[in-house]
């Protein structure tokens, strides 16, 4: 698979704002440690992630959605219940085929959450016709949003400018979120020139799928394949209790190069 490559130009629009240039100086500031926990995080998906935008022909810039949403942790769990690198909440997870249940959360399985996600942005953007409004819907709901629109600008279709000229009557955490993620971009594309460059990226996971029976316990699994049963669940996020579903076959990550 091919190592995802470093532009220094986004293809998001780069659109000026003193609002990026104030979380560019945040980033680069009291918020820089924050901001280098999650470029080396992103090392671990951004292949991945990358990947899959290819595949949609998506804007790759995207990836720093995912890096506002969760600062790039499967597990990321807010006081709203949504959970995942993408932050589903609950019903929206389920609309868009992730099982939640006792024993899986597949808002934390990266792939599977990146693929519901990538396809609720590309519904978004087909909607609101601008990926600024389609990152604004994602945060503040599509509802929210197309009223707002409606009411300052008569109509939902919009270009991503209207971000800009309807942000003053959007929910405070979506008026910073557009600019948040062109901010974290712009200093992704140019690290070296914001002095990230000494920031080390996380390698991305290398495993294996196996199936497994209902109910297979993961230390059992882990013994099979020679590892314990904190890597598999840190290759495997969405496990909730000690065993795999009991209602049907379960796919499994364990680490690559290991008996099947």
């Amino acid at each position: 698979m091919p190592a995802v490559v470093e532009r220094r130009e986004l293809d998001l629009p780069n659109l000026d704002n003193p609002r990026v240039d104030h979380w560019v100086e945040r980033f680069t500031g009291s918020l820089r440690p924050d901001l280098e926990i999650r470029l080396e995080r992103m090392g671990r998906y951004e292949e991945m992630i990358s990947r899959k935008l290819a595949e949609r022909d998506m804007p790759q810039d995207l990836v720093y959605l995912a890096m506002m949403e969760s600062g790039f942790s499967p597990t990321a769990f807010s006081s709203a219940s949504a959970s995942g690198l993408w932050q589903f909440m609950p019903a929206t997870g389920k609309h868009y085929g992730l099982d939640i249940n006792r024993a899986v959360d597949e808002r934390n399985d990266p792939e599977l959450a990146t693929d519901a996600a990538l396809d609720y942005l590309d519904r978004l953007h087909d909607r609101f016709g601008s990926w600024y409004l389609a990152a604004a819907a994602y945060n503040c709901g599509q509802g929210r949003l197309a009223r707002i629109m409606r009411q300052h600008t008569g109509r939902v279709k919009g270009t991503d400018a209207d971000f800009y000229a309807i942000a003053r009557y959007l929910p405070g955490e979506t008026r910073e979120y557009v600019p948040r993620i062109i901010a974290a971009a712009r200093i992704g594309h140019d690290r070296e020139g914001f002095g990230f460059d000494d920031v080390k990226p996380q390698p991305a996971p290398v495993y294996q799928l196996v199936e497994v029976a209902p109910a297979t316990p993961l230390a059992e699994i882990a013994r099979a394949h020679g590892t314990t049963v904190a890597t598999i669940r840190d290759l495997n996020p969405q496990l909730k209790i000690d065993r795999v579903r009991n209602d049907e076959r379960a796919r499994v990550r364990v680490p690559a190069g290991t008996r099947t």
